[in-house]
């Protein structure tokens, strides 16, 4: 109201709508949460023994029934996750190919008295509507589990990376206002966009990835409020660099070996004793910029559980470098290495193998590529 107006009834009101989100209880606590690649055998000891054909888990004498118990429920856990995960990995198998996908893990936690019905719906389109259903479960009171989810991998425009993080302006003290390098403030942008684009929230509405949860009479979504993507999580999500394929050939008709043969699982392969072959390497430039690839390739075997060697000189032979540059590449191009190699000892060998990419343009920084699968090789003496 006025001061200067003798009329005291006059009164100037204005009306302020303050939307206002609360939450009474939170029954749902995401435990972890994590990105890695489709198909990944980073459990190297597992696929041994089950290669081996010897059990896994070894039951000392003395167990209690609790501690049995106990160990059945884990197994029976892990059984459930590989199912799962399985699952997934041959419906994507009958479409596309595995390394355009990624792999998302997550554990919740039920911290209510009531159970939960879980649906995970996943988009992996441009299409915002077209939300398909991947897995359901339901998790009981005061019991957490793992959802494996296939996301399709996807790499976001420079324009949207560029875009400034929508905030309200706060007033600070010029003095006092923390200077960020632009590397930093690129970093910061790229973290909050792809979280953005996966779980949707302050400008984008609809996610890639939602989780809707039925308890009793009630029905809500799950939303991400706290996490935050990594660096390496986002580096998982990004379409891949480059794209690997890997063979054993003939190194006289450069067609595919007869003393080797592909079992059970992909990129795994038998070989005998005293031949001579070659590990190809083929690597295809998946970006829009010319780059140098750098191949590195490295061998080694277990020699006791969870103990590897990497000196293999006097059991395996091979001719050229592990650590070869190739031919610059064009965008779609595909390079060409073959390693020629002979085994000399019995036993399951593993080769890991990556591209350093060098690009032309300094702006662009050099990138490192794994490969999402390694090579698990058997030699039997026959």
């Amino acid at each position: 109201m006025s001061e200067d107006n003798e009329d005291e009834n006059m009164v100037y009101m204005r009306q302020l709508k303050v939307p206002i989100n609360f939450s009474v209880r939170q029954g749902l606590i995401l435990r972890d949460f994590d990105l890695m690649p489709a198909i990944s055998d980073v459990n190297f000891i597992n696929e041994i023994k089950d290669y081996a054909s010897y059990n896994e888990y070894g039951y000392e004498i003395g167990f209690t029934s609790e501690r049995e118990e106990e160990e059945e429920e884990k197994e029976e856990k892990e059984k459930e996750e590989e199912v799962n995960m399985n699952t997934l990995i041959q419906q994507a198998n009958s479409n596309e190919r595995m390394d355009d996908y990624c792999m998302l893990s997550l554990i919740l936690f039920n911290k209510s008295n009531n159970s939960f019905d879980i649906d995970f719906y996943v988009r992996n389109d441009d299409n915002d509507q077209k939300y398909e259903l991947q897995s359901a479960t339901n998790i009981p009171s005061k019991i957490e589990k793992r959802i494996f989810l296939l996301i399709k991998r996807k790499t976001l425009p420079d324009e949207i990376i560029s875009q400034k993080i929508p905030g309200p302006e706060g007033q600070f003290i010029k003095t006092k206002v923390k200077t960020l390098t632009e590397e930093e403030d690129r970093i910061i942008r790229t973290r909050f966009w792809y979280k953005e684009d996966l779980m949707g929230g302050l400008l984008i509405n609809n996610g890639r990835l939602k989780i809707k949860w039925r308890s009793s009479d009630r029905s809500g979504e799950f939303l991400f409020r706290e996490l935050k993507l990594t660096i390496p999580m986002i580096n998982k999500l990004k379409e891949s660099v480059v794209h690997f394929e890997t063979s054993f050939i003939d190194l006289k008709t450069n067609e595919e070996s007869t003393d080797s043969s592909c079992i059970k699982y992909d990129r795994t392969v038998d070989c005998v004793l005293y031949k001579f072959m070659g590990l190809k390497f083929e690597i295809t430039n998946k970006t829009t910029y010319p780059f140098v690839p750098c191949l590195r390739v490295q061998p080694f075997q277990e020699i006791n559980e969870g103990e590897y060697s990497i000196n293999l000189r006097k059991k395996i032979i091979w001719g050229g470098s592990l650590h070869k540059f190739l031919p610059m590449l064009q965008p779609n191009e595909t390079a060409n290495y073959v390693l020629p190699i002979s085994f000399r000892a019995v036993g399951i060998y593993k080769f890991l193998y990556h591209c350093e990419v060098k690009y032309l343009d300094d702006d662009i920084p050099d990138t490192i590529c794994w490969a999402d699968d390694s090579i698990l090789v058997n030699v039997k003496e026959f």
